[in-house]
């Protein structure tokens, strides 16, 4: 419906009716300035236009066909001579989208024009000059994010403010976890005791082996909440009903570290013995990366850089029938067409576990803040 052409102009169209073949609308100057450019394709019951940075490209006649397709992209597609001017063939969008909308119903100029005036910048008030002429007070702002930074009033005095400080409380946090529907959730927030709760219930509760130390500093900048701290002689157990069973799964957790060992993983024997079936799902290797997969037969995801270097990090591990990926700090670091298999077993364990070839690998110096785990019947299970 978008693209750009291969001579850089900007086209739209809804499909018309009577599969008259492609005749999009083009603008008349190029989009690949790397500048920001407004694009609006809007339609009406026998009309339809585009609009380019709020002014209006051009028209096309007739009735559009319905719309709905199996698929729906944005950023990459199926293009043609016809749509793009271009060879038959997939592509894919090379440059940065922003406020993407779509709407039931047709745009009408004023309203484009009011969208695409609405990011221009707003003046702001700087100073301010009495009757008499004389200046009564100004005012200095940032200019990358509009906040004020320096005042100086009527008396001369000079005033500065400092650039604002955020920090999201640990109940904040678990809120939004408990929102995405987790079906193992440990906040690992405990001072003391061998227990590790779950805000999904005492069902849900793991357990905390020797060589783990609850009341570490956690992730919140504030202090609200604590982390487990890890030796390197032990690990938590956590139920292994928390994975599921499905081909859908997905694992998260926030960790930091100086050196390998084991982050999740389940076997089939207690810790500290060895057994015959094991499968770490997130370890951190010798060379100091994140390594992660679901299953045996799938090829290793690995992070693009260490991960000990003793500041937090964040980890999700995600996959289904069909594909995993592994992503660190909300980066992608790669993906296998490696499905999830449906293999369990009856031990789940973090902080330690058995990994071959070396054998047990436990975190040492590691502290590691809320985990969880969640599945569904038909959607993604997260760690």
């Amino acid at each position: 419906m978008l693209n750009v052409d291969g001579a850089g102009k900007l086209r739209g169209e809804f499909y018309l009716t009577g599969n008259p073949g492609a005749t999009p609308i083009v603008s008349s100057q190029t989009v690949t300035d790397g500048k920001w450019h407004h694009a609006v394709l809007t339609a009406a019951a026998n009309t339809q236009s585009l609009y380019l940075d709020g002014v209006k490209v051009g028209s096309l006649a007739g009735a559009s066909t319905e719309q709905s397709r199996d698929y729906a992209y944005l950023g990459a597609g199926y293009g043609s001579s016809g749509w793009m001017g271009l060879a038959n063939g997939e592509y894919r969008f090379k440059g940065q989208m922003d406020e993407v909308a779509f709407y039931d119903r047709t745009l009408d100029p004023a309203t484009i024009s009011e969208h695409y005036a609405a990011r221009s910048a707003i003046g702001k008030m700087t100073k301010v000059t009495l009757p008499s002429g004389r200046i009564h007070a100004t005012a200095a702002y940032n200019p990358v994010s509009g906040r004020l930074t320096e005042h100086t009033d009527n008396n001369g005095g000079t005033w500065k403010v400092s650039p604002p400080a955020y920090s999201t409380s640990s109940s904040s946090y678990a809120g939004t976890i408990q929102r995405s529907g987790p079906t193992g959730y440990w906040r690992l927030g405990e001072r003391g005791g061998a227990e590790a709760t779950s805000p999904l219930g005492d069902d849900h509760a793991g357990s905390y082996l020797d060589g783990v130390r609850p009341g570490s500093a956690g992730i919140f900048a504030d202090g609200d909440d604590t982390a487990a701290g890890f030796t390197g002689d032990g690990a938590i157990e956590m139920p292994a009903e928390s994975l599921g069973t499905g081909t859908s799964m997905s694992l998260e957790l926030w960790f930091k570290t100086t050196g390998p060992g084991v982050l999740v993983t389940h076997q089939n024997t207690d810790l500290g013995d060895t057994p015959t079936q094991w499968r770490p799902m997130l370890l951190i290797d010798s060379d100091g990366k994140l390594r992660g997969r679901f299953s045996g037969g799938a090829a290793g995801l690995h992070s693009a850089g260490t991960v000990t270097d003793n500041k937090w990090h964040h980890v999700l591990l995600t996959g289904n029938e069909g594909i995993q990926a592994l992503f660190v700090d909300g980066d992608h670091q790669g993906s296998t067409t490696t499905g999830v298999d449906t293999a369990r077993f009856s031990r789940v364990f973090v902080g330690g576990g058995y990994s071959s070839p070396c054998g047990t690998a436990r975190l040492r110096a590691t502290a590691t803040s809320p985990a969880r785990s969640t599945k569904s019947p038909s959607t993604t299970s997260h760690w």
